[in-house]
């Protein structure tokens, strides 16, 4: 079973009031003994909170209202606590920590004289204390850092939250952003406990040195690399964390070259990743490790776009052995779901259950379940040639993966002295039981891998996403038809027992009135009402998923959920679940409802309150959506889904977030403060694949806070017409690429209204509209139009194009064909062209309202393209 992590809870203060020169003493009560007693936890060193002097920041001055720069305030708190040390308090609020300017990169690196901290306790009160930062939009190229705490010991963060903005979650600059927590060398005694990280080059990184160095129960969510990564320590225990939506690795616990030599007979050694549940990478694998002594156990590992687990060196150099790994009752799903025949990468096509590469001296992969992953369950000797002693894969469960249970085809010449193959239990994979190339694996101990068969009669677990899975492109426009309700029958849910009071938990009457539904379908009717939805534990869990829901309405056909408009209201209580999610549905709706979630800020978990997932034929309208903790709704891995009519509010990501979908029609919606994109269209969801044939049109988006109106990343004719978009915090529409699985390929900007874009002062898009950092790749031409758009840009550019260059071996143009024509602008600058490979550039019939250039662009610009015609 997946590992359930549990939000961070608010700390438990006790306040002892002492009238001693008018201060309150406070106590910060220490983690209980239930907290050790986990399995991995028993030998952690256990902090006497109780028994340390308490400054709290808010004493030395700091404001906590996001504005005020909160360095200086730290810093007096810290100077508080010396010569002993103890704990700086941060009560709840949004502490802002200005960039330092250049060359300076780091946020704040507070030292004690000369030295790093010691004995100092960073401990807040969970979710509601944030720590913010804000990427500068002045030079993205810069590797930034919010807190760097190097040379630390004795040191721990607790109960805290770390934001970066604004939206970033590129793999590349310009929307890498910074990292939030950050250790150098010399670290020792260090412990991470309860702490989330939102965005951020990576969540949390030990660069070198890190000794005796814990992160349990932390959070970390939407990064640009990797989640939590550790290069070069030694005695490391990352447990019992959260990592989801990181851009390259989930977890990554290295050995690998430093600036300075290495001693490897000290550093990249004693690693132990434990218990901890990583959903979806975009980018890497989801759990990466390499050295000496590494345990990864019990782990739930779901939706990498590579392999589930690597056992591999770190930038292919000449390191050590990885040696006595063992890679132990692990959960991986759904592994190297990227690794397609139609994605776009050059390169990188790796993505078994586990990998095992590089120079090994013994590797033990036991009691693993490996289960309907893209590609095999173990992969042995690629992407590189493996040299290893011995390697022993017993009592597996490899079941359902489209390629071989075993895979052992290294790449260029390999060796395996001693290979053993026992116990596992292989069933439906595709590739058949073992793929073996035996020349290449020169084994004085070889298994008789001949023997080695699929095992009949085993029941595979379903997976609810192989017919979209495996769904052939489209060829052309067949966007859904509104699905009928009449003279279906109908289950009124007040009939069976829901209350709508907004105390009482009505989610069993609803699952009762679904229950009663026949298999032809029906109408499940929601009166006026507050009916309020606590999850129910057996009904929580989608299959094979780590991500719970309050309500699942899975395989329905021909089901609806109707109320009325602005009275029928379904309130919902965890952050932590999505809302209702329809899974491997057909014909459904949901219709007239309104959907709360009403969670605070420093909630945000990327849950939707309405999820259709693996669904065809779909309805959603007339609703209103507000304040959920990731997108209003969310379209993951669908067919034929009709969005129209609806009112969004203050979600927490996206307003609607369009993934791996097909077939899409998002139309007259009004959004309004969505925290990143009011609409997303992108590759990565349940699934990956490139969306195809989606249209945005008629749509009002309003004030976005730190991502654009209208984001594509992704998508083959997708068709962005008539919104109408002001203050978009990045930009009024951007196209540009997340990573480089699926690059949008055809997209049609045409008749919008963007005005007032971009509104947040760190925009790195400087325009209404970008188009950036688009690779081309390898998959056919990337061609875009701006055609009849309405701009409005106060002292920007109207339109910017820049930074598209393809990487090597790929199409030579990152932009086959780019149309520019008969915008009206009015901004400082109308079209900006720069550092961008672009094979045929059109732009003609746009006017400008403004006192720049209507095209800017360089000689050389102009020169590399091949076919240029301005009027």
């Amino acid at each position: 079973m997946p590992i359930k992590i549990l939000p961070a809870t608010p700390l438990i203060l006790a306040w002892l009031f002492i009238s001693l020169l008018g201060n309150p003493v406070r106590a910060v009560e220490n983690l209980p003994s239930a907290f050790y007693s986990r399995a991995g936890l028993e030998e952690m060193p256990r902090v006497d909170y109780a028994g340390m002097k308490v400054v709290s920041v808010r004493e030395c001055g700091a404001a906590g209202d996001g504005v005020a720069d909160e360095r200086t305030a730290f810093d007096k708190a810290i100077r508080a606590l010396q010569p002993d040390g103890g704990i700086v308090f941060i009560p709840r609020g949004e502490y802002y920590f200005a960039p330092a300017p250049l060359p300076e990169r780091r946020s704040w690196n507070p030292r004690v004289g000369l030295k790093g901290l010691k004995n100092i306790h960073f401990v807040g009160e969970g979710v509601g204390s944030r720590i913010v930062f804000r990427h500068p939009p002045s030079d993205v190229k810069t590797v930034f850092y919010g807190w760097d705490l190097s040379d630390s010991s004795n040191l721990s963060i607790r109960d805290l939250k770390f934001e970066v903005q604004p939206f970033l979650q590129m793999r590349w600059e310009p929307g890498i952003g910074l990292t939030p927590i950050t250790f150098g060398a010399s670290v020792e005694n260090v412990q991470l406990v309860r702490v989330a990280t939102e965005q951020g080059r990576m969540g949390m990184v030990f660069w070198g040195g890190s000794k005796n160095a814990w992160v349990v129960d932390c959070d970390v969510r939407n990064t640009a690399a990797d989640g939590i990564h550790f290069r070069n320590g030694n005695g490391v225990t990352v447990a019992y964390s959260y990592v989801e939506n990181s851009g390259d690795d989930g977890i990554a616990l290295w050995v690998a070259p430093g600036k300075e030599p290495v001693d490897y007979s000290l550093w990249g050694r004693n690693y132990r990743v434990l218990y901890n549940t990583v959903v979806g990478t975009r980018w890497g694998r989801g759990i990466a490790v390499s050295g000496e002594n590494v345990e990864v156990i019990g782990n739930w590992i779901e939706g990498s776009v590579f392999a589930g687990i690597g056992v591999m060196d770190h930038d292919g150099t000449e390191l050590p052995p990885s040696s006595n790994v063992l890679v132990e009752n692990n959960t991986i799903l759904h592994a190297g779901i990227g690794v397609r025949p139609d994605n776009n990468l050059v390169g990188h096509n790796v993505g078994a259950g586990i990998i095992v590469a590089s120079d090994i001296g013994s590797v033990q992969i036991v009691n693993n379940r490996i289960l309907l992953g893209e590609n095999e369950g173990i992969g042995l000797g690629y992407p590189f040639p493996l040299k290893a002693e011995k390697i022993e894969i017993v009592g597996n469960t490899i079941w359902g993966n489209r390629g071989a249970g075993v895979r052992a085809q290294p790449n260029g010449v390999s060796l395996i002295k001693s290979l053993v193959l026992d116990g596992n239990i292989l069933a439906g994979n595709g590739g058949g039981a073992v793929l073996s190339l035996p020349s290449a694996i020169l084994s004085s101990e070889p298994a008789d891998l001949s023997s080695i068969v699929e095992q009949a009669g085993v029941a595979i677990p379903q997976d609810p996403f192989a017919v979209m899975r495996s769904a052939a492109a489209e060829k052309d426009w067949a966007l859904p038809a509104e699905v009928s309700v009449e003279g279906l029958p109908v289950v009124d849910v007040r009939d069976r027992g829901a209350k709508g009071d907004g105390k009482t938990n009505d989610l069993p009457a609803f699952l009762k009135a679904l229950g009663e539904l026949s298999a032809d379908g029906g109408v499940l009717r929601v009166p006026e009402g507050t009916y309020l939805f606590e999850p129910v534990p057996d009904a929580s869990r989608s299959p094979n998923t780590a991500v719970p829901q309050h309500l699942l309405i899975q395989g329905a056909k021909n089901v609806h959920l109707v109320g009325e408009p602005g009275k029928s209201v379904i309130q919902f209580s965890s952050p932590n679940h999505q809302g209702i999610r329809f899974l491997e549905s057909e014909a459904c709706s949901v219709r007239g409802l309104t959907l709360r979630g009403a969670f605070e800020k420093g909630s945000l978990r990327n849950r939707a309150l309405l999820d259709f997932a693996a669904c065809s034929e779909i309805t959603a309208s007339g609703l209103e959506i507000g304040g959920s903790a990731g997108p209003g709704i969310l379209l993951d891995s669908c067919r034929g889904v009709s969005v129209k009519g609806s009112r969004i509010l203050d979600p927490l990501t996206e307003g609607i977030r369009v993934v791996s979908s097909r077939q899409v029609n998002v139309e007259d919606n009004l959004i309004e403060r969505a925290n990143f994109h009011g609409v997303q269209v992108f590759w990565s969801g349940s699934i990956c694949r490139e969306p195809q044939y989606v249209r945005i049109s008629g749509n009002r988006i309003l004030d976005t806070v730190l991502g654009a109106g209208i984001g594509v990343a992704s998508g083959y004719a997708v068709e962005i017409v008539g919104n109408h978009i002001e203050r978009g915090g990045l930009a009024g529409l951007t196209v540009y690429e997340h990573s480089r699985f699926f690059s949008p390929r055809l997209v049609n900007l045409s008749g919008n209204t963007i005005l007032n874009s971009p509104s947040n002062p760190l925009s790195y898009v400087k325009g209404g509209i970008g188009i950036y950092k688009l690779f081309g790749g390898r998959t056919g031409e990337t061609a875009i139009s701006v055609v009849k758009n309405t701009i409005d840009s106060p002292g920007g550019v109207g339109i910017r194009v820049w930074s598209n260059r393809p990487s090597k071996d790929q199409n030579p143009f990152a932009i086959s064909r780019l149309t520019i024509q008969d915008n009206k602008i009015t901004a400082a600058t109308g079209v900006e062209v720069k550092d961008s490979l672009i094979e045929r550039f059109l732009c003609e019939g746009n006017t400008l309202q403004g006192s720049g250039d209507l095209l800017l662009i360089d000689d050389n610009q102009r020169k590399s393209i091949k076919e240029f015609v301005a009027k």
